[in-house]
């Protein structure tokens, strides 16, 4: 077991009834919340349904979380296995509902933590999140669906009036209101002392921001669900709240290609491309990448060589060497090849290692595909690319 959780539910102050349900489950890696709508009975029986359909497919794709944590298939079959857990949860409820008028207009969210070794996956839909603290820092993982959130995103106005605003809590997406739904993912390499927390917005109603969590959070692993609880409840407790925390032991021990993964995704921060960038974004670029390592004197690209991708040195130097006029370096932080993003051609000038280091490489493909999924994301990268392009002259 890689991590060790803690969770608790409550039906807060104010309801007589806890339609929220949660998953711990150290030995498959497994940790998901849900919070039930729907009325009566119908937003428990919608959230337990989920939460065991959803640990029911963990446990038969046992094989692929045993294999990935192995490193002998790459994380994103994980994150396929788990959104096929949360596209079968929500199946299973809307054909539930279907079957029982009763339970008709029932549905709830699902946010989930799969781990498997040193990296995990986030399965997400709704408005329950997920949070990392990590060396101090608090970094939202999961975004809402709902309305006003959407709203917020599209630039209709401020994250903070988006707390306020009578959409606040009108979902765009849940488990079982349809046969299927569009389901959030994310791949993440995991560090040591890492804590994830995940809740329903019985508490994250009650965070005025992100930042409180690393200052409400008891230091000890068992008591840090109750004193999150606590505070809900203190601040008002007007909803059911549910709390998972899960930590990654200090001592734990890496694999080679998740500190790799680790130290790109702070390299990516010192890229003019990707700064201010939120951890969750960055680790979406990252996860459409391949990171290449080189050493002096190594040939990247060689002049003539067709190009297709992106490239963004994250340590190390690199050298680019035209014939007849000077090398040019490049440092952690510098991209190169950012035209190929516009139109596939034949690279100016070879690309040499000058001193070991990382490189990513974004397919022109891959990063169109996740850019056109993710249009916020896109407009605010392709624009930093034309800038970036307007300033320098493409080296390579």
């Amino acid at each position: 077991m890689f991590t060790r959780g803690s969770g608790r539910s409550h039906p807060g102050r104010v309801r007589e009834q806890n339609e929220d349900n949660h998953v711990v489950d150290d030995a498959l890696g497994l940790y998901v919340v849900s919070d039930g709508m729907g009325g009566h009975a119908a937003g428990e029986v919608a959230s337990q349904l989920t939460v065991d359909v959803v640990r029911q497919t963990i446990v038969a794709g046992q094989a692929i979380r045993t294999a990935v944590a192995n490193g002998e298939r790459p994380l994103a079959e994980l994150a396929a296995l788990a959104e096929r857990a949360v596209l079968a949860a929500c199946a299973a409820v809307y054909e539930r509902a279907r079957e029982d008028r009763r339970l008709a207009g029932m549905g709830c969210t699902v946010t989930m933590l799969l781990v498997a070794g040193a990296r995990a996956v986030l399965a997400h839909v709704g408005d329950s999140r997920l949070y990392l603290l990590r060396d101090g820092v608090v970094y939202r993982l999961s975004s809402d669906h709902t309305l006003a959130a959407e709203m917020s995103r599209a630039g209709a106005f401020s994250e903070e009036h988006a707390r306020t605003h009578h959409f606040a809590h009108t979902l765009t997406r849940s488990v079982g209101m349809q046969l299927a739904v569009a389901v959030d993912t994310l791949e993440l390499a995991l560090a040591p002392a890492d804590r994830f927390v995940l809740c329903s917005d019985g508490l994250s109603n009650y965070l005025e921001r992100d930042e409180l969590l690393a200052t409400l959070t008891p230091a000890a692993l068992d008591a840090a669900p109750d004193g999150l609880i606590a505070h809900a409840n203190a601040s008002g407790g007007a909803d059911n709240v549910t709390v998972i925390v899960v930590d990654v032991p200090p001592e734990a021990e890496l694999t080679n290609r998740a500190r790799r993964r680790q130290r790109a995704l702070e390299a990516m921060s010192r890229s003019p491309l990707f700064e201010g960038y939120p951890l969750r974004s960055r680790a979406r670029l990252l996860a459409c990448g391949r990171l290449v390592s080189f050493k002096r004197d190594e040939r990247l690209i060689a002049r003539g060589q067709p190009l297709r991708s992106l490239f963004i040195c994250l340590g190390g130097q690199l050298e680019v060497r035209a014939s007849g006029d000077p090398p040019v370096t490049l440092n952690a932080g510098d991209a190169f090849g950012m035209a190929t993003l516009f139109h596939e051609r034949a690279a100016l000038a070879s690309v040499v290692g000058a001193a070991p280091g990382d490189v990513l490489e974004l397919e022109r493909s891959k990063l169109m595909r996740l850019l056109r999924k993710r249009p916020r994301l896109g407009v605010g990268t392709l624009e930093r690319l034309l800038a970036l392009v307007s300033r320098n002259a493409d080296l390579v």
